[in-house]
């Protein structure tokens, strides 16, 4: 779109004609500057006019029509948005047709209808056949190698160069795979959630997570800050051209030890001139006393328990090893007490939790209320772990300082009644220290206080002045991690605006609130809220607070206990669960029963009791029960048959369907340091998979429109598939 530039109107009249104007009180300038804005109305919208003609620049409503006139199969929608997803498919359409029929364009248009990372395996290549003097396959063993315990592992994964006797049955089974007429598309829908120091070259280091203990000691840690033993991935690189195939470099693959040892070890002896793992942008990173560690004393192994219950450890100070498989590494003695910090990718199946993600549309929840038009700009602060960018100066940026405690206290100092105000974490560290008691955050009257993650970008200027951008927040590509308990005085307010806490993008073990104190409103977006150490705890621990409305989006939440809370509770796109055997739905994991539960796509481990429930596209592994039923409804929804609760429209329960088998939800993993916690299995009942509204995924998924992914694959395998040949979807590591 052009960026036209409109010429007011009144200067285009004769000077004697404005000096009159101005005589009689300029009442034709005024008339003309209106006649200009709806002039500029009108010339916008030429410009959009022929910007719809080519799709790069289109608006989301013509796309269906472009796709009409070159011909395109109709696909649905696969974006949260409902609109203009399918760009990138509609404008290759021709491109798939000249290469129709090759692995290389089933795999581009499979990405592109569906929006996951696929590779597309000709099964047929793997067959153990006597090999034809014009076709040669030196990389077709045969005879597997039992050399490396790596080889094994990729039998049946997509990157495999193991060969197959042929097998008779379907292709989408697991059986059926390797015989002629089959093709496979491999699936990756647990996407990389990474978590890497931010480099930048005008600031410099960043910071980065901090790994958290396996032993007491501080020998051994893993790499995920909340304690999980999660498996590291690839962060995939960008997409590549249609007449390309996909890599392991190009997909969320789980790394394995051999080939990181193998390279690690060519780099120390000086074989390897191209590294895969290791080059420019390595796949992981480790930060020992504020320096990185160097390739050369980077060591992969196993670091699992032996007999005895120990652990490996580096025999040479300085050095690191490190188990992508398990997550973890490993320290010399004399290192464990010096600092560390990392950068990885772990596999994420829902943006949920905070994280990478971009989570700019949540500002919207809250922005106006903090950037108030025509007041003052909020009370601003910044917290980093890097000493270079903690200053009081507001000419280089500041303020900002090295605890998150500091900011709170900085804001107890500073606030007054009716304040309004932010601390932006700056970076993904961890950050320990305790904020309760005398450290409390104070909330006075009619306060409104965020405390988001992102970034706070600023201008440098040429006499060395670098001052923020005040409305210039970018939430993505950090989460920092508060292993402490939030302790939170606070005044109700007396006016219309509440005294209100926003939490945004961070991970916090809990929130506490001590009788007498009373805080008008709670937000919680996108945050993992009520873990420790690797489970889910309780999140909220409140003691009164009648008045409290809590809101919860986007976010991974510990148990609820809200017993005095009468105000509604207001639950959307999150995941609750509480205790260990979290699929059986056996422990309380929320609890309101003086107040109203709204509750939409979400996943519930655990029962749930309210005053009155409104529920939609969810999943609820435990019995709910509502005090009134006379109010509310549950619509699209999988619940317990024992559950008491109002109306239920199309809802699905344990005894539906008719059949002596009981209809349950399964999932990929139901342990919060399973990699594919939450996420239902392609095994799960087709009641639940397609039971929502718009025939969606129910629960927390609802959003990700797997069906209608699902679907669009099918398609475009069944037109772009080479003749002759049957098409499977298989999901990798489910």
């Amino acid at each position: 779109m052009r960026d036209r530039v409109t010429s007011p109107l009144f200067e285009a009249i004769p000077s004697y004609a404005r000096l009159r104007d101005g005589q009689e009180q300029r009442a034709l300038e005024a008339l003309l500057a209106l006649l200009t804005e709806e002039l500029q109305i009108v010339e916008r919208d030429i410009d959009q006019l022929f910007d719809n003609w080519f799709v790069e620049t289109c608006e989301a409503w013509v796309l269906p029509y472009i796709a009409e006139l070159i011909g395109a199969r109709p696909m649905r929608e696969i974006g949260d948005s409902g609109a203009g997803q399918l760009r990138a498919y509609i404008a290759n359409v021709l491109q798939y047709r000249q290469a129709k029929g090759t692995a290389a364009a089933l795999e581009q248009v499979a990405r592109d209808v569906s929006g996951w990372p696929i590779i597309a395996v000709e099964f047929f290549q793997h067959l153990a056949t006597s090999e034809n003097v014009n076709h040669l396959r030196p990389n077709r063993q045969v005879v597997a190698s039992v050399r490396r315990s790596d080889e094994p592992q990729l039998a049946h994964r997509p990157f495999s160069r193991a060969s197959h006797l042929p097998a008779a049955g379907p292709v989408t089974g697991f059986s059926g795979r390797f015989n002629i007429p089959n093709l496979g598309l491999f699936v990756w829908r647990q996407g990389a959630q990474p978590l890497f120091p931010l480099i930048s070259e005008p600031s410099g280091y960043l910071g980065g997570p901090v790994p958290s203990l396996v032993t007491p000691d501080g020998a051994v840690r893993r790499f995920d800050p909340l304690g999980r033993d999660l498996p590291l991935v690839n962060l995939p690189r960008p997409d590549l051209t249609i007449a390309e195939r996909v890599s392991p470099l190009n997909v969320p693959e789980r790394l394995r030890r051999e080939p990181l040892a193998d390279e690690l070890d060519g780099l120390r002896a000086g074989n390897v001139e191209t590294p895969r793992w290791f080059g420019a942008n390595p796949v992981l990173r480790i930060r020992l006393d504020g320096a990185e560690v160097p390739t050369d004393k980077l060591h992969c192994c196993h670091l699992g328990e032996a007999k005895d219950g120990s652990i490996r450890q580096p025999g040479t100070a300085g050095h690191v090893l490190f188990d992508p498989v398990l997550g973890r590494l490993s320290l010399h003695d004399t290192d464990k007490a010096r600092s560390l910090e990392t950068g990885f990718a772990a596999p994420q199946p829902f943006d949920i939790g905070g994280g990478a993600y971009d989570r700019r549309a949540s500002l919207d929840s809250w922005w106006d209320d903090i950037f108030v038009v025509g007041e003052p700009a909020p009370w601003r602060i910044g917290v980093s772990s890097r000493i270079e960018d903690q200053t009081n100066d507001p000419l280089q940026g500041g303020p900002v300082v090295g605890t998150l405690r500091s900011a709170i206290q900085r804001w107890n100092a500073e606030s007054v009644v009716g304040q309004r105000g932010i601390i932006a974490i700056l970076d993904s560290g961890t950050y320990p220290e305790a904020i309760g008691g005398a450290n409390a955050l104070e909330l006075k009257k009619g306060c409104q206080l965020v405390i988001v993650a992102g970034g706070w970008p600023g201008v440098r200027s040429p006499d060395g002045t670098f001052e923020r951008d005040e409305a210039g927040l970018t939430p993505a590509l950090r989460r920092p991690h508060v292993p402490t308990r939030l302790g939170i005085k606070a005044a109700a307010s007396d006016s219309d605006v509440p005294t209100r806490l926003v939490l945004s993008g961070i991970a916090l073990k809990d929130i506490g609130i001590a009788a007498g104190e009373v805080l008008d409103r709670l937000d919680v977006l996108d945050c993992t809220l009520g873990v420790d150490k690797g489970e889910f705890v309780r999140a909220l621990w409140l003691d009164g607070q009648e008045t409290l409305r809590v809101t919860i989006e986007r976010s991974l939440v510990g148990r609820l206990r809200l017993d005095d809370v009468a105000a509604p509770l207001s639950i959307a796109d999150s995941i609750l669960a509480f205790g260990s055997d979290l699929a059986l739905g056996a422990q309380g994991v929320l609890s309101i029963p003086k107040g109203d539960l709204e509750i939409a796509r979400s996943t519930i481990f655990g029962r749930t009791n309210a005053r009155t429930v409104e529920m939609e596209n969810c999943i609820a592994t435990g019995r709910i029960e509502a005090e009134h039923r006379q109010q509310g409804c549950v619509r699209f929804s999988y619940l317990p048959s024992d559950s008491i609760v109002p109306r239920r429209f199309r809802c699905v329960t344990e005894t539906s369907g008719g059949s002596s088998m009981k209809l349950r939800p399964s999932f990929v993993g139901d342990r919060f340091a399973d990699p594919g916690f939450g996420l239902l299995s392609r095994g799960c009942p087709r009641e639940i998979l397609e039971g929502a509204d718009g025939n969606l995924e129910m629960g927390v998924g609802y959003r990700q429109r797997v069906p209608a992914r699902l679907a669009n694959l099918r398609d475009a395998a069944g037109e772009y598939s080479p003749f002759g040949l049957s098409c499977g979807i298989h999901f990798v590591d489910e």
